[in-house]
């Protein structure tokens, strides 16, 4: 309850399956490290389209507040 999002650190994880459920079970965003990368790749290339089905950090609205 005092965790502010959820960390998923190991790249064998099937997030991009799981990361919805994952954030419904806790009620907190939750990052997988795949999600992250493929989230970085994206704006590097100025790409900021929402992308469904990968969690909050894909939603362009939401993400902002995820990044500190």
């Amino acid at each position: 309850p005092l965790a502010d999002a959820y960390f998923m650190a190991c790249t064998t994880t099937q997030a991009p399956e799981a990361i919805e459920g994952i954030e419904a079970a806790l009620g907190r965003p939750a990052v997988a490290s795949n999600q992250a990368t493929l989230w970085n790749c994206l704006r590097i290339l100025g790409i900021t389209d929402d992308i469904p089905h990968l969690g909050r950090l894909m939603r362009h609205d939401a993400a902002p507040a995820l990044i500190r």
